[in-house]
């Protein structure tokens, strides 16, 4: 394997965001000041009701190797993703992560865990999870951009390992695979057994490329390890190759890995990095696929706080309208509609907006890039030393950061709540944010 395509280079420079971590902007149900007290403390977390709905998006075309934007995709074991959001939401946001795939989840199903769901996905991103369907633990997901068109498959269910399957849909599909196996050391053969009926379904029923990534819980770091070896060697009876070279949980060990055909130059650039999330690192590589961008909206207005209102009203006086209105239901809905339409339009045009929807957060201050400064300088420090002092310095900072956006979020809503006591829309507001409730547009019924 060339240099390029097997060893995990240098951490690149880290790329930080300039905008702001938004959440979902919602409607609300009902309101009550004890359950909004509870909720900025962070110590309860309430059923938000139904899962966000999914967005259709255009094809991301695929490109060759010398583009210089791809796409980055991301493989975390966060050691459960429900007390660590923000931490999450953070490093997302400052790689510009395209896809980020989870392993341990700790998530439960029957969507216990919405209001962390849609606390850690940044806006302009979707995140697909398949929980543990007994006991603690375990579970994986992936969160991605919402341009991206991303869809999950049904899978059969495997005793030895939890499995993700989803596509990723361009001029050539990507079937991506997220795999966690539970260190359980007396299943080795069983593992073994079900891991190659996987492979075999997957490389033989379909066209498309494949990406497996996951934590497998073996040492591929060692050479004389045996599990490790008869793993590697049933990757090469299907042409497939283990692209992860370095250690990636903090004891050395190389335990998440990147898989895909040996001779498919998809994915190129691997590194690793320790968002100091958990005890394992980020596996980061770029994809050979075109990088999307974020999502674009358009929006239509009128400057109605700049309308003249009398030059307005002596034109709706003047107007057919009111001088001579027709005596014809059908004729006279069409000329209120018509000629106001007319008017507005004279004074208050229609103006067009595009707007990016992009990651934003109202209680981001300068205090907060200031320490990220901070952490980046020691996290250059610990890297060029390695020295374990160095870490711990580097870890207290990045400890300082999560506690400071936790504190100040929750210091943004108190103080919203607590300056609007007695505005009701602007407390149903901010209940709905916290709860991630989702707007629904209720019509009339009609029979055409």
């Amino acid at each position: 394997m060339s240099p390029n395509k097997g060893l995990l280079l240098r951490s690149r420079k880290r790329k930080w965001y300039k905008s702001r971590i938004s959440y979902y902007s919602n409607t609300s149900a009902s309101f009550n000041s004890m359950a909004i007290s509870l909720l900025v403390s962070g110590d309860v977390h309430p059923h938000p009701g139904p899962e966000v709905p999914s967005q259709n998006s255009a094809q991301i075309p695929y490109s060759e190797n010398g583009l210089s934007h791809c796409l980055n995709f991301s493989l975390l074991n966060t050691r459960s993703v429900r007390n660590k959001t923000m931490e999450v939401k953070d490093f997302v946001v400052d790689f510009d992560v395209d896809i980020l795939a989870f392993t341990e989840t700790w998530l439960r199903p029957h969507n216990m865990d919405d209001v962390e769901i849609g606390t850690l996905c940044p806006t302009g991103y979707r995140f697909l999870h398949v929980p543990r369907k007994q006991g603690r633990g375990g579970g994986v997901g992936i969160l991605f951009k919402d341009v991206l068109n991303i869809n999950t498959s049904l899978t059969v269910d495997y005793d030895t390992f939890e499995i993700m399957d989803v596509r990723l849909r361009s001029l050539y599909s990507v079937r991506i695979l997220v795999i966690y196996r539970p260190p359980d050391n007396s299943s080795f053969n069983r593992f073994f057994e079900e891991f190659s009926h996987l492979l075999e379904s997957a490389t033989m029923e379909s066209s498309d490329r494949i990406l497996i990534s996951g934590d497998f819980n073996l040492h591929m770091d060692c050479q004389d390890d045996v599990n490790a070896k008869r793993f590697t060697d049933i990757l090469e009876s299907f042409d497939l190759k283990q692209r992860v070279c370095v250690g990636t949980h903090r004891n050395g060990h190389t335990l998440d890995l990147l898989i895909n055909k040996s001779d498919d130059n998809m994915l190129n650039n691997f590194k690793v990095y320790d968002p100091n999330i958990s005890d394992h690192l980020a596996v980061m590589c770029d994809v050979s696929i075109r990088k999307p961008q974020f999502r674009k909206e358009v929006f239509f207005y009128r400057k109605l706080r700049s309308l003249d209102m009398e030059s307005f009203l002596s034109d709706v006086a003047a107007c057919p309208l009111v001088i001579d209105p027709s005596s014809d239901l059908d004729h006279l809905a069409q000329q209120y509609d018509s000629l106001l339409r007319s008017i507005m339009d004279k004074h208050a045009p229609v103006k067009r907006r595009v707007v990016t929807i992009k990651p934003a957060a109202p209680w981001y201050t300068d205090e907060v890039s200031v320490e990220k400064r901070k952490r980046r300088r020691l996290e250059r420090k610990w890297r060029r030393t390695r020295l374990q002092a160095d870490r711990q310095e580097y870890t207290r900072q990045c400890c300082v950061v999560n506690n400071l956006i936790k504190s100040l979020k929750s210091s943004y809503y108190t103080t919203i709540i607590t300056e609007n006591s007695t505005d009701q829309r602007v407390l149903f507001n901010t209940v709905s944010k916290l709860l991630q409730k989702q707007s629904t547009a209720w019509f009339p019924s009609s029979c055409s």
